[in-house]
This record gives C-alpha cells, sequence and structure tokens, in this order.
C-alpha cells in the first residue's frame, strides 16, 4: 500500500439491537417510551397492530411489551412463533390473556405491573356503589326526557350508602383500597372474602370482618367483585351464587368479565331480586348487541375502565418500561409471575 501501512478487511457488522415487540397501542406506550429513552438502553420497536401482524413480528421479537388493552393475547400457538423471546413484561397486574405454563415451558420468563391501578379502580367501584343505590343513572335519563320524580323516587329507593353492609370479595390491593375509601362513608359493615385471612392488624385497620363467601353474599347491600381469574373462580358468581345475594342487593364486577355469569345475572335483574349492577369487565370485550344487560337503566356499563386512568395508565407502562430497562442493561425483571428465575432462554444468536 502506498502508505505502508497494514491492510484493513472488512468491517465488523455492528452488533444487532434487541428487538422490543409492543402489543400495546403506540398511543399507549409511546409517550413514556420517550419519556424514557434515557433509561431504555438501545434497542429497536415494533408495534403491530393486527393478530396477523403480530404472528410475523413474533419470530423476531428478543422481549415483548404485554397489551395493556387485552387485544392481542399471547395463547400457546403465539408463544411457541417467539424463537427469541427471553421476557413478557405486561403492563397490568392481570395476566389471564398469555399462558403462563406454556411460556415456563419455554423459558419465557413473564413479569406483570402489580397495584398501580387499585386507586383508579377503587375510586370507580365505589362511584359505582353510589350511583346505584342513589338510582343515579334512571333520574339522569329522567331530567333529560323532562320528567321530575322527586315525590316518586322513593318508591323505588333512594339510599344512602351509610350504615348499609358492603361485601367485597378478592382483598388483594385493590380491596383493601375500596375498604380504606368507604371508611368515609360510614358503612355499617365491611365483609370481605379471600382464601388468604388479610390478619388482625389490616382488619383493624380497614375496619373489615372476613366472613364465608355464602355469608357475605347473604348479608352485603352491596357486593364488589375483585378477584383474579383463575380456574377456581371462573364463573364463581353463577346463578346459584346470584340466588344466594340478598334481595335487592345490588352487585359490582371490576375483576374480569368471566368471574360473573352475565346470563344469569340479567335474569336475576329481570326476576327483581337485585336492585342494579355495574360492570366494568365482560364475558366477551366489548359486549355484543344481543348483550343481556345493555339498554338497562339499572345497570352501569363501563369499557373495561376503571383502572385507565390517566394516571393509573402512566403508572403501569412507566413501570413496565422501567422493568424492560434493567433486563436490556443486563438486569433480572422484577415481579414475575410464572416461576422463571432470571432469564434462563439464551439469546438467538449467542
Amino acid at each position: 500500500m502506498a502508505d505502508g501501512g497494514a491492510e484493513r478487511g472488512p468491517a465488523s457488522p455492528a452488533p444487532k439491537l434487541p428487538n422490543v415487540l409492543s402489543l400495546t397501542p403506540a398511543e399507549v406506550l409511546g409517550p413514556a417510551h420517550r419519556e424514557l429513552a434515557g433509561v431504555l438502553a438501545p434497542h429497536s420497536l415494533t408495534v403491530p397492530e393486527a393478530t396477523a401482524d403480530l404472528r410475523r413480528a413474533l419470530p423476531d421479537a428478543d422481549y415483548v411489551v404485554g397489551d395493556w388493552t387485552h387485544r392481542l393475547g399471547l395463547d400457546a400457538s403465539m408463544l411457541e412463533l417467539a424463537v427469541r423471546c427471553r421476557a413478557i413484561f405486561q403492563p397490568t397486574s392481570g395476566t389471564e390473556t398469555i399462558d403462563l405454563r406454556r411460556a415456563a415451558e419455554l423459558g419465557i420468563a413473564v413479569a406483570n405491573c402489580p397495584g398501580e391501578n387499585a386507586r383508579a379502580v377503587a375510586e370507580w367501584t365505589v362511584m359505582a356503589m353510589l350511583v346505584l343505590l342513589k338510582d343515579a343513572w334512571r333520574h339522569h335519563e329522567g331530567v333529560q326526557a323532562g320528567r321530575w320524580e322527586m315525590v316518586q323516587a322513593a318508591r323505588s329507593g333512594v339510599y344512602e350508602l351509610g350504615g348499609r353492609t358492603v361485601g367485597i370479595v378478592g382483598f388483594g390491593a385493590i380491596g383493601r383500597a375500596v375498604a380504606a375509601r368507604l371508611a368515609g362513608f360510614e358503612p355499617g359493615r365491611v365483609l370481605y372474602f379471600d382464601p388468604v385471612p388479610a390478619g388482625d392488624e389490616v382488619e383493624r385497620r380497614l375496619g373489615v370482618e372476613r366472613a364465608g363467601l355464602d355469608e357475605l353474599c347473604a348479608a352485603s347491600d352491596v357486593v364488589s367483585l375483585h378477584l383474579p381469574l383463575t380456574r377456581s373462580t371462573r364463573s364463581l358468581f353463577d346463578a346459584g351464587r346470584i340466588a344466594r345475594l340478598r334481595p335487592g342487593a345490588v352487585l359490582i364486577n371490576v375483576a374480569r368479565g368471566a368471574v360473573l355469569d352475565e346470563r344469569a345475572l340479567a335474569d336475576a335483574l329481570d326476576a327483581g331480586r337485585l336492585r342494579g349492577a355495574a360492570l366494568d369487565v365482560f364475558e366477551q370485550e366489548p359486549p355484543g348487541p344481543q348483550s343481556p344487560l345493555r339498554g338497562r337503566s339499572n345497570v352501569l356499563l363501563s369499557p373495561h375502565l376503571a383502572g385507565s386512568t390517566n394516571e393509573a395508565r402512566e403508572r403501569m407502562i412507566r413501570r413496565t418500561l422501567q422493568n424492560l430497562g434493567r433486563v436490556l442493561r443486563g438486569g433480572e425483571p422484577l415481579d414475575v409471575v410464572n416461576g422463571i428465575a432470571g432469564l434462563p432462554r439464551p439469546p438467538h444468536d449467542a
């Protein structure tokens, strides 16, 4: 060579960036992802828009951010396409849209995001209690239609939450947050059902009593569901359980739709056994036009929005991305729910 220097070979290719696949829509993920750019090690980001796009993208994903909306799930067939994936970060506490067992068999850690929406769900729950006890939705419609049923309202009842017995089914972070917010309304009793006792100190602090499920149903004016969806809780509130509810009770479901038999609930409402119901979650989301719960003045429906305040959404997405950031920088994921320690599956290109 003219300068007498050693001849150089071809430059080594730049190392491939980890590929992060987000099932959460860009509108939800984007703001926090941009804000945390300095925390996240360099990576590429792919956001599919439909199941077909997801199937094409999964084989190249090193890490997956689950769907905050629960629209795109990861069943066994999807997970088997994810040949490179080492961890899934679900930006909600619920993980029922992911096959946890198959992920564990494949060596894929699944981490969730517990507790960040407890305040939001608890506020919605207490709001729903008040709406149903005060028949607020029906009287709103009445005023809109030109009626003024101030005197007639007593016939169907306009009630206070104070002095009532409230039953909380499931006493995790959300159930306890509901109990804490009820204190200011001075309920008569607050009962809770959970397979795991809260303990004497928690019960004293929150003013609650542990009860059996049938006992709780029979005694409560208001029953609120806060259970995870598992084999044992699926259809827990079927026709038989609903028949055990106190006549004139109201039922609130902010857990998962499949915990409650919606047809059985509609039958109880038709029979006049229950005063009303509020649902933020459904067996089918969104519920179809033939849903037996639509079009009722004593039923409050919400599009899986109880835990989706702007503040809660930001907390969940930020915490999820911070967990991802730990892993991108060589750490282990936090809040793993499928028994996988560390990241046992080696990188695909290793």
